[in-house]
């Protein structure tokens, strides 16, 4: 098969998998407001407005400086602003073509107005996207709409440069960016000086066994890199030649050579002696470990330490989801799993521990909430502080009676507020136009970090009088202010290396140098403990406290223009006014759900809401002439989701009882649909309830030995279903305890026939790590046989229809390898499982009883195929049935 074969069933494969993107929905009540002009429209919540102005300023700044040495006219994008969730994110996107930026800043402290880094980076990948509408993008728009852009983007471009283009933008077009911050830069780092030598594939990509630092990290350097051994403007050349012709083997490795004289396998090459020259032969802080050393990867984070100097921390693995243990004498002892917990957080006083933890609402996708938990260690209780808040970053006293802690606005107005235990406001400093960071105590004060313009200020708050003191202003990202006897020490990214540093005075000074990276200093009898970066994960370690050489003030000020000052109209939006918007067609039928693809013609449309999703699809088969038409409709906006589905299939050769008939069969069906998502501790829970009217009207025209008959069917289909599950870490294949419990209810509203089914699932751990046992258990009950069969055959079997059946399966599932092995340019290999099963089956059609009992085995193989960037799976199905029959099913998905 001729690799542009491949190519073109790749492609549509993609097509027939992918979903179009949607991260949910806003709660109805949302009032929403409008900004346009001619290169974007801003789509914003009401209590937004305040900010609105500025970040239309911002955007503008951003689609100015995002262009730089991309030849691209973008056309104009909607931006989406959301402010209900307390994530800090964004992305853009197509099919439909938008943009989403999510407006709370996290307790991050990286030196530059997160609205500011947040468009500049974002608007960089609108201008790449547009570079893909040149050449055969133009004709794939044409042709499919949007969805033939993003199957073009995603399967010639490697995710590192996309991300890693727009990390480099960023670093130059703000105050800071990425490209010079300590914590974004030490994992790859430490990947190069302290691991194996990685395979290209394996550093594009990631692996299950060891720790890969992501593409964000891996692609500045790649992108940077070439542009400074090549010129700035070399990517904007190989886009163009990708998008004119992407029909060729591996056409971005293929350009970049024939521009650069190099492969990206060869570029990764040299990268990796050029940045270990620059990097290594660093002096840095002799230490201790407390967590120890492990041999797979482990991270411990956020150490505090009680009065008696036992540390507290994170702990986190691909073997177990995020945990809080206790460290004594590299012993650790289990003491909590949290659920959604902010890792920008952790305090420790008068017995308790607190954090943050994510909240969501259970029905709105795009709201949820940062509240604070209190465990008490001795007592082994947690309480939620308060519900339905956006606090942040909380530090509690050292008696445990009162915590400090930074609460955001939708609008991402920071206020210092201090609580008592029982969440009750005593003191509010509200911070206007500044962001306010990590706020700790200090005997009668509270000190904490503010970020203005781009400096950092350490400021003191006598928070009994009320007064502010500014005690020092840093051109460097600094964090986490504690008070120790040789001044204030704090965490400092200084030109792009992690530094625990003291302030003295008006002057700052070196303390703590770390090999690669560090994070959260704490101090205890002059000594800090902090977690020390590794490539195998974070370790707690501590150090004598000592104060160096001063830092001088080297911090070269880049001269950014300025942000205009426009003043934009804001009208109103009416999301019920813009439920349509087409984005997507195709000259073939494409079912995105059912992952096919047929003979036909498609056309789609999801509203920049993403509350209104319309799906039409003709199909043809050309062996039988027959005919079908499917449309389907979702109305997200309100509490329940509203949906309708039209289905006609004309069949003119079907064969009945030996003759031939024309056959019509039209489906109108619509319903209701509540779903509830929980996952605000260590389990997920999902509630759904669905009910749904059904009336199919079927036309059978036969020659002239029979009569014509006409067949109506009125039924009610109601669905019920419960599941909660342990959430799951990386390497688990299933989950490691769950249940869930499924329930089916059918009734023809014009004949007493009526079924009932229940279905059972269990998981639990395997014998050994990252195995798992399921168990699962059918039962369905009818009076008819001209019924919907709710349960599936036993594997090995196909189109048994029935009455009564019960059904019994066992899947064992286990890890077999973990290979991060390179097959050339054709697979890049991470993992190989395998699932043992047994199936047993009773079905009963109203005359006999039938047993449909099956063994057999899946292996599977999670790969990267043709350096294609999602993972992807790749298996076969060996089946055994009782029958003595053997069958062989292969299995394809993509993993997004």
């Amino acid at each position: 098969m001729s690799f542009r074969c491949l190519i073109f069933l790749s492609f549509i494969s993609l097509i027939g998998n992918a979903q179009f993107y949607s991260n949910g929905q806003n709660p109805s009540s949302v009032n929403w407001r409008q900004i346009k002009t001619k290169d974007f429209q801003i789509i914003f919540p009401e209590d937004f407005l305040s900010k609105a102005q500025e970040l239309a300023n911002i955007i503008s700044y951003a689609n100015k400086q995002s262009r730089l040495n991309l030849n691209s006219n973008p056309k104009r994008i909607s931006i989406i602003i959301q402010n209900n969730t307390t994530v800090d994110n964004g992305f853009v996107t197509l099919a439909p073509w938008r943009t989403e930026f999510y407006a709370i800043a996290s307790q991050e402290n990286e030196g530059v107005n997160w609205l500011k880094k947040l468009a500049v980076h974002e608007y960089r990948h609108v201008v790449q996207l547009e570079k893909f509408r040149e050449g055969i993008g133009k004709v794939l728009y044409l042709l499919m709409g949007e969805q033939g852009l993003g199957a073009l983007t995603v399967l010639t471009t490697p995710l590192w440069f996309l991300e890693g283009d727009a990390v480099g933008i960023e670093t130059r077009k703000t105050e800071v960016g990425r490209g010079n911050y300590g914590p974004f830069l030490r994992e790859y780092k430490a990947q190069l000086l302290e691991g194996d030598s990685l395979s290209y594939e394996k550093a594009s990509f990631g692996s299950y066994k060891d720790y890969v630092t992501d593409h964000y990290k891996f692609g500045y350097h790649m992108v940077e890199f070439v542009k400074k051994e090549f010129g700035e403007t070399v990517w904007d050349s190989v886009l163009t030649c990708v998008a004119k012709n992407p029909f060729i083997p591996y056409p971005f490795s293929f350009y970049l050579k024939k521009i650069t004289g190099k492969t990206t396998a060869q570029i990764y090459s040299d990268l990796y002696p050029y940045l270990k020259k620059e990097w290594e032969n660093k002096n840095y802080t002799k230490n201790v470990s407390v967590s120890g050393v492990t041999k797979n990867y482990t991270s411990y984070l956020n150490p505090v330490l009680d009065e008696n100097g036992k540390v507290y921390c994170l702990r986190k693995s691909y073997d177990h989801i995020t945990q809080i243990v206790r460290l004594d004498s590299i012993e650790e002892k289990l003491i909590h799993v949290p659920g959604r917990i902010d890792q920008d957080n952790f305090s420790y006083g008068g017995g308790k521990l607190i954090w943050a933890e994510k909240r969501r609402d259970p029905r709105w996708q795009y709201r949820d909430y940062s509240e604070i938990i209190v465990f008490d260690i001795k007592n082994k209780r947690k309480k939620r502080l308060k519900r339905r808040t956006k606090w942040f970053g909380a530090s509690i006293d050292s008696k445990g009676l009162k915590i400090a802690l930074v609460e955001l606005s939708k609008a991402n107005f920071a206020s210092l507020v201090i609580t008592n235990m029982q969440g009750t406001e005593l003191k509010r400093l509200s911070l206007n136009k500044s962001m306010g960071y990590h706020p700790s105590w200090a005997d009668t004060s509270i000190l904490f970090i503010s970020l203005f313009k781009g400096d950092s200020y350490l400021i003191n708050w006598s928070y009994n009088d009320n007064k502010l003191d500014t005690l020092f202003r840093s051109k460097y990202p600094i964090s986490y202010p504690q008070v120790s006897d040789k001044g204030i020490v704090v965490q400092a990214s200084i030109n792009g290396e992690d530094e625990i540093v003291i302030i003295k005075g008006n002057k700052m000074y070196y303390s703590i140098t770390p090999e690669f990276g560090l994070q959260f200093p704490s101090i205890y009898n002059n000594h800090i403990y902090y977690a020390d970066y590794h490539n195998n994960g974070m370790r707690i370690v501590k150090s004598n406290l000592i104060l160096r050489n001063e830092i001088s003030s080297g911090f070269q000020d880049k001269k950014l223009p300025e942000l205009d000052t426009i003043s934009f109209e804001v009208k109103k939006y009416y999301p019920l006014l813009h439920l349509f918007n087409i984005h997507s067609w195709a000259p073939i039928s494409i079912y995105p759900d059912e992952q096919e693809l047929k003979l036909g013609v498609s056309l789609f449309s999801q509203n920049k809401l993403s509350s209104s999703t319309l799906k039409m699809n003709y199909d043809y088969d050309w062996i039988q002439r027959g005919q079908k038409v499917k449309v389907s409709y979702e109305l997200a906006h309100f509490y329940p989701l509203i949906f309708a589905d039209y289905v006609r299939e004309v069949n003119p050769e079907s064969v009945i009882s030996g003759t031939i008939a024309k056959t019509t069969q039209e489906t109108i069906a619509t319903g209701t649909r509540f779903s509830w998502l929980f996952d605000n501790s260590k389990y997920v829970k999902n509630i759904l309830l669905q009910g749904a009217y059904v009336n199919s009207l079927s036309k059978y025209n036969f020659d002239s030995l029979y009569r014509d008959t006409v067949l109506k069917i009125e039924n009610i289909q109601l669905l019920g279903y419960f599941g909660t599950s342990y959430k799951r870490a990386k390497k688990n294949i299933f989950p490691k305890w769950s249940f869930s419990l499924e329930g089916r209810f059918y009734s023809n509203l014009n004949k007493n026939e009526k079924s009932l089914m229940a279905k059972a699932t269990v998981t639990i751990p395997g014998l050994f790590k990252n195995h798992g046992l399921k168990f699962s258990y059918s039962d369905q009950r009818s009076n008819s046989l001209f019924i919907p069969n709710y349960i599936t055959e036993s594997r090995g079997y196909l189109n048994y229809i029935f009455k009564d059946a019960q059904k019994t399966s066992i899947d064992y599932t286990f890890p077999l390898f973990y290979p991060d092995y390179k097959l050339g340019k054709v697979a890049y290999i991470q993992r190989l499982r395998m699932d043992v099963f047994y199936d047993l089956m009773t079905v009963y059609d109203g005359l006999n009883y039938n047993k449909l009992e099956s063994v057999g085995l899946e292996v599977n193989m999670d790969f990267n195929p043709f350096r294609y960037s999602y993972l992807t799976q790749l298996g076969v199905e060996i089946v055994y049935n009782s029958n003595g029959n053997v069958f062989f099913s292969p299995i394809f998905k993509i993993l997004y």
